[in-house]
């Protein structure tokens, strides 16, 4: 049976969040969030202040909202807790808008955290880990950018500037409160020209198509689950592909580059991304809200085991789903049609029990 938002979570993984603290939770989410924004739209050394200040109050209320409703609707998968870790990282962001020369490096430090958070939680999404070594191989391939681009201009530039589009800093922006020794050559990293370019836009490229794959051969529930995360990964993927595939040559000469869009559709990607997970888990309540109703309606009449299946699997939208009942006389399971069942799922698939009275 297909699962659109299983988890595999040891019940002594559970965090369970108590209701009395979901009004403390959410409005301190929403103060951070105003505070970040404040932080930014305040500072006079950022070019689009007001902009910046903006996206990432926004981005912070999203992601606050979304661990808060993961850990409250999916107490048992740890996605609720990494959907948090992003949400302080975001909010960390905003340190940018800091004149403390240490305060707007940790900012810009939080950048490339937020990055790898962020494709992290799309790759664990929905099991609420990374289940895949290809997924595993993807975020070491985009770890390595991070190393790359942000530890050596860290380490070794006097100015450090944030990886967000509207993160640019004018000629009042405060040293790097990082730097241990002023190395140009170091600073720009070790990897340059052409053969860096190819690399990002392989690894991006490769996460592109690793995201369709996942719709693609996705069982139609979990397909249903993905989309609203997705879609937005999928928007702040692509002109990426494009920016690193125009950087090499690669996209037929235009007037105006594509470059100067791509930055501005990551963000829109990026900023709609956390309202995605609030959405996957509204959209999987409702669809099993409706898929109750159906199964009340067609079980009025006692119906044998291969009708129980096919009305489950009509109201789960799951053609795989199946059934396994336990042998009073044998210590195993058949299914519908009596057939022996081995509770060992393929990939994409997992199994459930069902217990009634603690049996």
């Amino acid at each position: 049976m297909s699962s659109i938002s299983a988890s595999t979570v040891p019940a002594k993984a559970m965090i369970p969040v108590r209701r009395g603290s979901l009004a403390a939770f959410a409005a301190t989410g929403l103060l951070v969030a105003m505070g970040a924004g404040l932080l930014l739209e305040t500072s006079d050394h950022l070019v689009d202040p007001t902009a910046y200040g903006v996206s990432v109050a926004v981005a912070v209320v999203g992601w606050f909202s979304a661990a808060l409703y993961w850990l409250v609707r999916r107490p048992g998968n740890r996605l609720g807790l990494f959907l948090l870790a992003l949400a302080v990282a975001v909010a960390a962001v905003s340190l940018q808008g800091a004149t403390q020369q240490q305060l707007r490096s940790i900012g810009v430090l939080a950048n490339s955290v937020v990055f790898l958070l962020v494709f992290c939680v799309i790759f664990a999404f929905p099991e609420g880990r990374i289940a895949s070594r290809l997924g595993w191989a993807l975020l070491g391939a985009l770890s390595l950018e991070t190393l790359e681009s942000y530890v050596p201009s860290l380490l070794f530039s006097p100015v450090v500037y944030g990886g967000a589009p509207l993160a640019g800093c004018n000629a009042a922006c405060p040293a790097n409160g990082f730097m241990i020794a002023d190395r140009p050559t170091i600073a720009d990293g070790f990897l340059r020209g052409d053969i860096w370019a190819y690399y990002l836009l392989a690894a991006f490229s490769a996460v592109f198509v690793y995201l369709i794959y996942r719709l693609a051969t996705a069982t139609r529930p979990r397909r249903r689950a993905l989309l609203p995360v997705y879609v937005p990964a999928l928007m702040a993927t692509a002109p990426v592909v494009v920016h690193y595939g125009d950087l090499v040559g690669l996209l037929p000469a235009v007037d105006t580059s594509p470059r100067s869009m791509a930055g501005w559709l990551v963000t829109i990607g990026y900023s709609a991304l956390p309202y995605g997970f609030l959405l996957s888990v509204v959209v999987s309540t409702f669809f099993a809200a409706a898929a109750l109703k159906m199964i009340v309606s067609r079980l009025v009449e006692s119906p044998s085991a291969s009708q129980l299946r096919t009305a489950l699997a009509d109201a789960l939208d799951d053609p795989s789903l199946e059934l396994g009942f336990r042998l009073e006389q044998a210590d195993g399971f058949v299914d519908s049609a009596g057939e022996p069942l081995t509770f060992l799922p393929p990939a994409g698939q997992s199994s459930a029990p069902v217990t009634r009275n603690g049996e």
